[in-house]
């Protein structure tokens, strides 16, 4: 097998050094933006619940649990976006950027590392919204039923 076939599909130091970059900022959106989901949508459904009385904290605590899924789907393509702006504009704000390019490396293989965890985030999403979301709807609206 040629060296370039290998090098596709190998993360090197310089794949691994960008998408640790990006990591904190992502899981940070991630953290952050559900926060704001949940605090605006869910806790107010938990609240009605509460007040209307006759729930227990287990049936509360189940319907938390089922709503994040919801939430986390949403959040995954935001976060993956503040983190690509975030992560590049800290590589550019010490230079890393102009280093790398003054070391012949091209852009598209400085861009690379962060295609192909967008399109794992992309899957993820995909996956997510199309098995998990659809069950822990159904199972937070025979809760709240």
């Amino acid at each position: 097998m040629p060296r370039k076939t290998i090098d596709l599909f190998l993360p090197g130091l310089l794949d691994r050094f960008i998408v640790g970059e990006l990591t904190q900022p992502f899981v940070f959106g991630v953290l952050i933006f559900s926060m704001l989901l949940i605090t605006g949508d869910v806790l107010f459904q938990i609240a009605n619940l509460l007040i209307e009385g006759g729930v227990s904290l287990w049936t509360v605590t189940r319907l938390f649990l089922y709503k994040v899924p919801g939430v986390v789907v949403l959040t995954l393509p935001i976060s993956c976006l503040m983190a690509t702006l975030l992560g590049f504009g800290t590589l550019s704000m010490h230079g890393e950027i102009n280093a790398l390019r003054s070391l012949g490396v091209d852009f598209r293989r400085i861009v690379r590392p962060v295609f192909f965890a967008s399109l794992g985030v992309a899957f993820l999403t995909l996956f997510l919204s199309e098995t998990v979301v659809p069950l822990t709807d159904q199972a937070a609206t025979n809760i709240l039923q």
